[in-house]
This record gives structure tokens, sequence and C-alpha cells, in this order.
């Protein structure tokens, strides 16, 4: 799942046809938290009020809708619009999907575990990702900027930030650490929009607010109380 997650999601980058979708693509992938606090329930356990948490979720997932619109104004254009685009959109979905089910059963599986495979799994990633870059064709220019960029994705965002928030996930309060990722779709887009000289629209804004708010409701939505880990203690 892990390896199917980070394809999906960088697949979703490097096939979106400019800067302004990449960035759009990135805010769909971040409906994950919403929709992991919506999985708990189902997953873990957990009690929830249904209609706090159908609201949450359907806050999150209209904003996406808003977003797909690309801020145009009529049906027609809107359906044209996502046809020419709705593969990095799909797959962005599909990756908020995915992590949202990893998360969760990080917490239900390895809870507690000293120590997690994300070195193992993003190798393998390269691996499957490896043969995209010749089929896909691309073009490839080799700076020192490129070579810095890579290096620091590698080692940031992707090694160690995925390395915490598996820690996180096995050894945490599960609402509690993905409530603290509610501000990561503004912190992103924000910086995002920054690196790639890109002003975000009016959507790309509206759906972060949607998506935060969202994922807020869901949090209100589910009490904090964890009983697997509770089950296991007593096992």
């Amino acid at each position: 799942m892990f390896v199917a997650y980070t394809a999906c999601l960088f697949l979703a980058l490097g096939l979106s046809a400019s800067r302004q979708q990449a960035i759009e693509a990135g805010v769909i992938n971040y409906l994950w938290p919403g929709l992991t606090l919506f999985l708990s329930v189902p997953m873990l356990g957990k009690k929830s009020r249904p209609v706090l948490l159908a609201a949450g979720s359907m806050a999150g997932f209209v904003g996406v809708l808003l977003l797909g619109m690309g801020g145009l104004h009529s049906i027609g254009q809107d359906v044209a619009h996502l046809r020419t685009n709705y593969l990095p959109y799909g797959l962005a979905l599909g990756a908020a999907v995915i992590w949202a089910l990893y998360s969760n059963l990080c917490s239900k599986w390895v809870s507690g575990a000293a120590a997690g495979a994300v070195p193992l799994f993003l190798l393998v990633t390269g691996i499957v990702l490896s043969p995209c870059a010749f089929l896909l064709r691309e073009s490839s220019n080799w700076t020192g900027n490129a070579l810095a960029e890579i290096a620091y994705v590698a080692i940031f965002p992707t090694l160690l930030g995925y390395v915490c928030w598996e820690a996180a996930m096995r050894n945490g309060r599960t609402t509690l650490v993905v409530a603290i990722s509610y501000l990561i779709p503004v912190l992103s887009t924000l910086i995002s929009g920054l690196y790639l000289a890109v002003i975000p629209g009016w959507n790309v804004w509206l759906t972060c607010g949607l998506v935060v708010m969202g994922g807020a409701t869901c949090k209100l939505s589910i009490r904090d109380d964890e009983p697997w880990r509770n089950n296991a203690g007593r096992n």
C-alpha cells in the first residue's frame, strides 16, 4: 500500500500538464487526513457522531469538486476540463484513499512496534517507478539545482517525513496525530505556489479551506479512544 500510494502521488505530479495542475493534484491528495479519521470508525472501532462525520467528509469532497471545475462557469466547460485532466486528479484521489487506509492499518497492526520498514518501502517504490521514466519518455535536464532538489525531496519530505509519520501512527494517539496534520494542505499549497512561481486561484484556496474544515469536523465527530490498544494490552 505504501508503494501504491507513493507511485500514485508522484505520477499525479509528474503527469500534470502544468504547475497549476500539480498544485491542484497536491491539494486533492490532502483529503487523506479527513479520510483517515472517517475510516478509523470501521477499521479501528472508534465512536463517532455520524452527522458531524458525514458533514466533514462531504465538505472535503465538495472542495475537490470545486477544484476540479478549475474556476470555470459552465457545466459543459467543467466536463471538458475534467476529461482532459482527469488522470492526475484520479491518481491524487487514489493516493489519498490509500494513505488513509495505510495509516489506519499501521495503528491497528503494528501499534507499539519499535521500528518500521519505510526505508525498504521507499527502495521498492524507486524500483517500481524507475521503468516509468523510460515508458513515459520524459526529458531530463540534470543541473546542479535539479540534483539539490532531488536530494532535498529524498531526505526530508520523503524519507524523514514518512518515517516520522509512520512512527507517530504506530505509537501516538491517532486522532491527535491526524488533527495536527490539518494545516499541511495550506502550508504545502503556499510553499508550492511560492516555489513554482504560481499564484493559486480562488478554487485552490477554497478547496484548502474546505479540506481543513472537513478534517477538523471529522476530528470533532470522533472520540479519542482506541479500543484495539486496550485489548492488545489485556491480551
